[in-house]
């Protein structure tokens, strides 16, 4: 129900800043997204500008005017690191940009507040409200995407961090054989083998160690192309598949025993499209040092950080939803 004070609508801007993709959304106190608008990441431009002013521009294709907000406020979810003090994105392996000012810019554009929270975060914030995590002290949220990431519900409290970047999951180590280097500078990182950009190279050098290859004139460029030839048959890919499982599952155990959640909640691309080959061989491979939590797939589709980031921002304006 939203707060229903003089000029309230109880309305907020939730932006979803991806390495891919920018998605922005009017969000109703009820969780409804009244409005959507996408399009690509920026990935040149003089200088992290680019994507506040490119976030601004989608705001207002969806008829919203610069200078007449009718909304209360700005709530970005972004992929990390974010530097929540300072309102912008640092360092990110997966950008273009060293650093992406979000925050001044953005409010400077539309005059309301603007909140800044890590997207990982942020979707587990949406399962706590409208999905899989409702009603439950202990989740996790994983998003198996153009990187990895993670957000973590733990008795109950939404878990933060110095700078906002608890749950940086895809850089727990997860392998000591196979070298694959992250975008971080780092080897062995589980963004590094099981996100949809690193997939196809993770193939690649697996192939090379094992002395195995795909069918003859078998598409695997891309992560997409591989679960197919997995869907398929072909052997080489199959076997992949389940060396992919075992990485993914050392990453589960690692969140698992960080945590101890009762639930963990899959979203991203990669998980949603995928999960029917992901998640058994997750469960065939993870550790049982502790009492496993189930596994489940996000049923918002995609929406979680979206909404989540509205969830926040009504939080922090002291609107009821």
């Amino acid at each position: 129900m939203a707060h229903t004070g003089q000029g309230v609508t109880g309305e907020v801007i939730t932006v979803d800043l991806g390495a891919t993709r920018i998605r922005v959304a009017l969000v109703s106190a009820g969780g409804v997204i009244l409005r959507r608008a996408e399009a690509g990441t920026p990935t040149s431009g003089h200088s992290g500008d680019v994507v506040a002013n490119r976030i601004g521009d989608l705001i207002a294709s969806i008829g919203l005017s610069r200078g007449t907000a009718c909304f209360q406020a700005v709530s970005v979810s972004a992929a990390g690191p974010i530097d929540s003090a300072r309102g912008a994105v640092v360092s990110s392996p997966n950008m273009a940009f060293g650093r992406i000012d979000l925050v001044e810019p953005l409010a400077g554009q539309w005059g309301v507040p603007v909140y800044l929270m890590n997207d990982a975060r942020a979707g587990i914030a949406g399962e706590r409200w409208l999905g899989a995590a409702r009603e439950c002290e202990n989740a996790v949220y994983i998003t198996l995407s153009t990187g990895i990431g993670g957000g973590a519900i733990v008795d109950g409290r939404l878990l933060g961090g110095w700078h906002g970047n608890a749950g940086e999951i895809g850089h727990l180590y997860v392998d000591s054989r196979y070298g694959m280097r992250c975008g971080c500078g780092h080897e062995g990182h589980w963004e590094a083998y099981a996100s949809g950009r690193s997939i196809p190279a993770f193939f690649t050098r697996w192939c090379s160690v094992e002395g195995c290859n795909p069918e003859a004139g078998r598409d695997v460029a891309t992560a997409a192309a591989l679960f197919q030839a997995v869907r398929d048959g072909d052997h080489c890919a199959c076997a992949f598949a389940d060396e992919l499982g075992r990485i993914n599952a050392r990453g589960v155990s690692g969140v698992t025993v960080a945590y101890e959640p009762e639930r963990i909640i899959f979203d991203g691309p990669v998980a949603r499209e995928n999960a029917s080959l992901l998640l058994p061989q997750i469960e065939r491979y993870r550790d049982r040092y502790l009492t496993v939590p189930s596994l489940h797939t996000s049923a918002l589709g995609g929406d979680a950080p979206l909404l989540g980031a509205a969830a926040h921002a009504f939080d922090l304006q002291g609107l009821k939803f």
